[in-house]
């Protein structure tokens, strides 16, 4: 199999790629089995939605929301908006552990 697949710029049915929660986790995760880690194209998530909806590895270009997070940065007043759209300890930890053991692998 593969180890990851890339999100890109297009819309699927009206909404784009890398923030498609029906096709990164009903169809690609649950219904195909896929395993390993889903990573944005450069500049292609549009909001926090892409970390709710599947997208393991965010590339740069993204909102500040993924940035201030990477980097333990979320100011607390943005953490009730952040944890609205998806954003959590275990969900962003699940995440990093898949490109961990992808790195472990190659």
């Amino acid at each position: 199999g593969v180890a990851s697949v890339m999100c890109g710029y297009n819309r699927i049915n009206g909404t784009y790629a890398c923030g498609n929660a029906h096709v990164l986790r009903r169809h690609l995760k649950l219904q195909m089995g896929f395993e390993g880690w889903v990573m944005s194209d450069w500049w292609a998530t549009h909001s926090t939605h892409a970390a709710a909806s599947g997208v393991d590895q965010n590339m740069p270009g993204s909102d500040r929301y993924f940035d201030a997070y990477s980097l333990g940065r979320l100011e607390e007043r943005r953490a009730p908006r952040a944890a609205k759209v998806g954003f959590s300890d275990q969900g962003i930890s699940a995440a990093a552990e898949k490109a961990r053991e992808a790195e472990a692998e190659a």
